[in-house]
């Protein structure tokens, strides 16, 4: 069996090597544009788990290959405020009605001196069969802060579709899949004057670069039938770059200052095992390797991410992670229409490892019709 095994993923794992040689040396680095609650509370260490319509879609397309039967998942929300945000928020002050006027929120940094207010939003309903999966998802993020001469913030929008499918081989040992998604976004760091930012015509969609282009993605699962189930997960993404087209076929930037550069292709990899507890209960362990190739350039303690998940009877779970250096911890409730998860994680939005922690809560809850 281990020969077997050793000659199926010899050949594969050199493909993944191959993909990265034609990788654009000048480019921008992105990784998974769709990271769930579950994922946040393992510390981003999440590549074996991915198995569900959204998740497989777009972050390990390899678990297409899991999903057996019609889910139609029409309502997944995530939420994902920092803590800065959330310990501001009051009846007087409901910082959620004001996040999207750059006017009215910068009245509310201006009583946060100090802090950086952020938050995020996604949207992404799927539609899954057997083998088979398409989605789109919505996504806002923004994050800034003031001090006594400007505003500073930053800026993400996207709209992605997205399909993909995925086949298994050697009865479910191997297991590959493809997604395509068709990446419009707009994102940029912009730094108004305190007159400037109380101009009521400007908006968080002010002189941003834009673009829409193709992104390729290729995942790769191997998972021999031995004792604690191992299993190793590799995922190449933005295949050949993400090259985006001039103008975005959906322009989102009030005044836009050009187009997005190149993201590369870049690959991440874990290698897991799922020993079994008792009473029903089983746990993964996952040590995930995130942008193997470094196209981030930061360091590998930045980029290594550990994470421990105990399901109970898969109804309840609870999550430990450590990633980009910092703790995290989550729970979920799964049920088989309605999953609600959520998670205390941290991020780094500094110049290097540990250097400036963002520190969030997430909520993600999900309704199918089965």
């Amino acid at each position: 069996m281990s020969r077997r095994i050793f000659s199926i993923f010899g050949p594969s794992g050199m493909i993944f090597l191959v993909l990265a040689s034609f990788t654009s040396a000048r480019a921008e680095y992105s990784g998974s544009r769709y990271i769930p609650v579950r994922a946040r509370g393992l510390g981003n260490a999440y590549l074996p788990l991915a198995t569900d319509g959204p998740s497989a879609l777009y972050y390990q397309p390899a678990g297409i290959s899991k999903i057996k039967r019609p889910h139609f998942e029409l309502l997944n929300i995530q939420l994902e405020p920092n803590l800065d945000y959330s310990s501001n928020i009051t009846l007087t002050k409901p910082a959620s009605a004001n996040i999207y006027s750059l006017p009215s929120y910068r009245q509310y940094m201006q009583e946060s001196l100090g802090s950086a207010p952020g938050f995020n939003g996604t949207l992404i309903p799927t539609i899954s069969f057997k083998g088979f999966s398409v989605g789109m998802l919505t996504r806002a993020s923004i994050i800034g802060f003031e001090n006594q001469d400007e505003l500073n913030y930053t800026t993400l929008y996207q709209l992605i579709p997205a399909a993909g499918f995925g086949i298994s081989l050697a009865q479910g040992i191997v297991r590959f899949g493809i997604a395509v998604q068709y990446v419009h976004q707009a994102k940029g760091t912009n730094s108004y004057t305190i007159e400037e930012a109380n101009n009521a015509d400007l908006g968080f969609n002010e002189g941003l670069k834009e673009g829409s282009g193709l992104s390729f993605n290729l995942g790769y699962a191997l998972n021999p039938p031995t004792m604690f189930l191992p299993q190793l997960n590799v995922v190449a993404r933005n295949i050949g770059g993400l090259n985006h087209a001039s103008k975005a076929i959906l322009p989102v930037s009030v005044n836009s200052i050009g187009t997005l550069e190149t993201e590369p292709m870049t690959i991440d990899s874990s290698i897991s095992v799922e020993p079994k507890i008792g009473g029903g209960a089983k746990s993964n362990v996952i040590l995930q390797w995130n942008d193997m190739t470094n196209r981030s350039t930061t360091s590998i303690a930045q980029r290594l991410a550990l994470g421990l998940e105990i399901d109970f009877s898969e109804f309840f779970m609870i999550r430990l992670g450590l990633g980009e250096g910092y703790p995290n911890f989550g729970f979920g409730i799964h049920r088989d229409t309605v999953e609600v998860d959520f998670a205390y994680f941290n991020l780094e939005r500094g110049l290097g490892f540990r250097h400036t922690r963002d520190g969030r809560v997430g909520i993600q809850i999900k309704f199918r019709v089965f």
